[in-house]
């Protein structure tokens, strides 16, 4: 396809551009960026079509930044099912991606985003550190004796880790005693957790897995939920495995940081994401226990968690702690930690 004739397809709106003229437009982009950039661009932006919202936008970023085509995906509803959203603001991450914002739940989520085969491939390339197995786990200690904890007052003897890497938890869970299993959705890091830890794990996401039904006590999802492309969706595929009156455990990075820049920041500005990439959701404990509670969880506690790492630890240490107590006696109270877990009991 020519270059104006593409132009004339994707129908750019450049009445707010000095280079209104597609005639003048198309050399001057040649100049700038090659002949050959300008047309691989327009023929990504063509294979996108309909998904990219704003043409001339993503147009100018994808020649500025030389992007390597990577699809993504509009997502037309909030997971607790209200179409109510409004947009917060742009970001790239190997493509022109967006966030918006629920007004109904509040929840901060990225559309357009990368679709879910673009994020497989993410997490298998670029994710994970195949070189470092045992620093992988070991600074995630804290957080699993923080599940570990939840898991052991609620008398779990079976457990499936969704979201699980090499399968660090699930080798500490059978070290504390515990039968426990797990998947991920890298192929890679299945076969390096299989080959080096010993440990049971499953590739590919849990809504493809044929798992025996109301066969584990509890499921968790450790740093994880948050990168699900349909979390309403996972949320039943953990249903369907837990046996009646089990239990999911999540750990979410808190999401009522990310909506507070999102607020502070203008609503069509390009600048750092207010999620951390790849993120899709900003969860916070609010949105979380409303979509729990509509995916047939009976929400049993939510409290701020413990951290991976920082030189400010011990300080997060206490916070933690102040954030518990003061949760234990006002449950309307704020957490305010980095991380919260969630703990929900499936509903019969």
């Amino acid at each position: 396809m020519e270059a104006s004739a593409a132009l004339a397809y994707l129908k750019l709106d450049l009445k707010h551009s000095p280079m209104r003229d597609s005639s003048t437009l198309i050399p001057l982009l040649y100049e700038r960026y090659g002949k050959d950039a300008v047309e691989s661009q327009l023929g990504a932006l063509a294979r996108h079509g309909d998904v990219v919202d704003d043409p001339e936008l993503w147009l100018k970023e994808a020649l500025e930044h030389r992007f390597k085509f990577i699809a993504i995906e509009q997502v037309s509803a909030c997971p607790c099912g209200s179409v109510r959203t409004r947009p917060r603001g742009k970001f790239l991450y190997g493509n022109l991606l967006g966030m918006r914002e629920c007004d109904q739940c509040g929840l901060i989520f990225v559309s357009p985003r990368l679709t879910a085969d673009a994020m497989g491939s993410v997490f298998t390339d670029h994710y994970f550190d195949y070189n470092d197995l045992e620093w992988w786990g070991f600074r995630r200690i804290e957080i699993f004796a923080d599940v570990m904890r939840l898991l052991e007052s609620r008398g779990v003897q079976r457990v499936f880790d969704v979201g699980a890497a090499y399968g660090h938890f699930v080798k500490y869970a059978k070290e504390k005693g515990l039968t426990a299993a797990g998947s991920d959705i890298s192929p890679k890091a299945v076969e390096v957790g299989r080959d080096r830890l010993g440990v049971e794990l499953h590739a590919g996401p849990l809504t493809q897995l044929a798992l025996p039904a109301e066969s584990v006590d509890a499921v968790v999802s450790l740093d994880a939920f948050y990168y699900v492309a349909d979390p309403r969706r996972e949320l039943d595929a953990m249903r369907r495995i837990v046996r009646p009156g089990g239990f999911v455990v999540l750990r979410l990075r808190n999401g009522f940081w990310s909506r507070l820049r999102a607020r502070a920041g203008r609503s069509q500005a390009i600048g750092r994401p207010v999620l951390p990439a790849p993120h899709l959701w900003g969860f916070t404990p609010k949105s979380i226990s409303r979509l729990l509670e509509v995916t047939g969880w009976i929400v049993e506690d939510c409290e701020a968690a413990a951290y991976s790492r920082s030189v400010f630890r011990p300080f997060q240490s206490a916070a933690t702690g102040l954030n518990r107590s003061a949760r234990r006696l006002w449950k309307r109270a704020p957490i305010l930690t980095r991380s919260f877990n969630v703990v929900a009991r499936r509903s019969d």
